[in-house]
């Protein structure tokens, strides 16, 4: 059944998640791609900003709860985040890396190296669309490059109020902090383990 977008029928809010972190989070799975791509090296820099992070499973919760409440006049049409705790994306990526298990070697760039190598490289990457589309051409992308301005990120904080998901919504985490982050240890293995095998 679909219902029209001005039909009273229809109710609905959003919910905002933070970083998603734990087992099959997507920033886990690409950054061990990358790391088998690299010989089993992890290459990062770890910025000073934190980020508000959820476990999937409380933020399957929080969609429970506003599912269930969107018809009211309180929670239909009002945006809700989901949070569990703030923490530093690299720093999180090293509590599930550094286990021996994984073998996997950690490459900490300083901050200033790796922001001027993605400074040069964004550079480069915007001169070659540039000079392609003077001759008719076409430049793809590498997907190592990044856009210098994403780089920037790494001095912002992105925190978020989880206060109207717990005083409207009634929001308690299932999970917490130690077990999201046991989860995905524990997942990593498994996958990492995996890649490993296929090669």
């Amino acid at each position: 059944l679909v219902l029209a977008a001005n039909s009273s029928q229809l109710h609905t809010c959003a919910i905002r998640p933070g970083y998603i972190m734990g087992a099959r989070c997507i920033g886990l799975r690409l950054e061990m791609l990358r790391a088998r791509a690299r010989s089993d090296h992890f290459v990062s820099a770890r910025g000073p900003a934190v980020i508000s992070t959820v476990h999937p499973k409380n933020c399957a919760l929080l969609h429970i709860l506003a599912a269930e409440q969107a018809h009211t006049a309180m929670v239909g049409g009002r945006p809700f985040f989901s949070r569990d705790f703030e923490a530093n994306v690299v720093d999180m990526y090293l509590e599930c890396f550094r286990q021996p298990e994984l073998g996997l070697k950690v490459v900490l760039l300083p901050v200033g190296v790796a922001y001027l190598m993605a400074w040069v490289a964004d550079r480069l990457d915007r001169l070659m669309h540039f000079l392609a589309r003077c001759v008719g051409g076409c430049w793809a992308s590498s997907e190592d490059t990044v856009d210098i301005a994403a780089v920037g990120m790494l001095w912002t904080d992105i925190v978020v109020s989880d206060r109207a998901a717990r005083d409207m919504l009634g929001y308690a985490p299932l999970v917490t902090r130690d077990e999201c982050m046991r989860d995905a240890a524990d997942w990593s293995k498994k996958f990492y383990a995996q890649l490993r095998a296929q090669r």
